[in-house]
């Protein structure tokens, strides 16, 4: 018997919209909609309203294992979802459900595999330490099965180039930053993060917020200093005309005609001809 009916036989309630009524109080109309939204896959409609019903009746155990087991499913849904950002949405959902069912050993499990995923998914360190020590609390054999990854230099330039292509510029260039921070010495990395400030300067240039602009072209022209100013094979003469041309114009919007004199001076030592 489903909880609605079981809730129905006791107090005798026919099924009605709970919002049609803004007398209803009941939480059998709650109930009822939740039962119906799980049933056409709407989870976030079910889990609204399963709380709804919760609220009025927060004694019910039943009630609790309900909405566990929903946001256990939407767990499983949004952890199929590619990148980080449906693990940590899983994540959640996952926590709270079990927080409610906390004896439910699925969801338990559940919990602990999307924490081993997020932990293969950052850098070694203590962060990737304290997820994997939390799996390993949570579902101690599954910790033993799964492989421990050292997130390598290249798979997180990897995963910052993927955040570019995505259009995500400002996660990337964090991302990026990181990278440069712990290995200034890595040329690869140092002309992405100056492309990508140079991509994320343009955006703003798009959006008419040329102060914005500017001071990414100005972190742009710095790291291709640090890459010798493209002498060598590391990076080409043009993406460097590029980014001090767009330096120039969008200090001339600001307009800062001293910024932008004092730019142009500067790329004119680099004997790069700006318009």
């Amino acid at each position: 018997m489903s909880l609605l009916a079981l809730l129905t036989a006791c107090v005798g309630t026919p099924a009605v919209d709970p919002e049609s009524d803004p007398k209803i109080t009941g939480a059998t109309p709650w109930i009822e909609r939740a039962e119906r939204s799980r049933d056409e896959g709407d989870l976030d409609a079910a889990v609204l309203a399963y709380d709804r019903a919760l609220e009025l009746m927060p004694w019910n155990a039943r009630l609790k294992s309900h909405l566990a087991s929903t946001l256990a499913e939407r767990g499983a849904q949004l952890r199929a979802e590619p990148g980080i950002a449906g693990l940590k949405a899983a994540e959640i959902d996952l926590r709270r459900a079990l927080e409610l069912d906390p004896e439910n050993p699925k969801i338990t499990r559940n919990l602990a595999g999307v924490m081993l995923e997020q932990a293969n998914r950052v850098p070694a360190g203590a962060k990737q330490d304290a997820l994997w020590a939390e799996a390993r609390s949570l579902a101690p054999d599954l910790a033993d099965q799964t492989p421990r990854f050292d997130l390598s230099l290249e798979r997180r330039l990897d995963l910052a180039f993927e955040l570019l292509e995505r259009g995500q510029t400002e996660i990337g260039i964090r991302r990026l930053e990181a990278i440069h921070s712990e290995h200034p010495e890595h040329a690869a990395a140092t002309r992405l993060l100056a492309q990508a400030h140079v991509r994320q300067g343009n955006e703003w240039g798009d959006a008419l917020n040329f102060s914005e602009a500017a001071a990414q072209f100005d972190q742009a022209v710095r790291l291709y200093a640090e890459l010798g100013n493209c002498a060598s094979d590391v990076c080409d003469r043009e993406e460097l005309h590029l980014a001090h041309q767009n330096r120039v114009s969008a200090w001339m919007r600001v307009p800062d005609r001293a910024q932008a004199a004092a730019a142009k001076r500067e790329a004119a030592v680099l004997g790069l001809r700006i318009r």
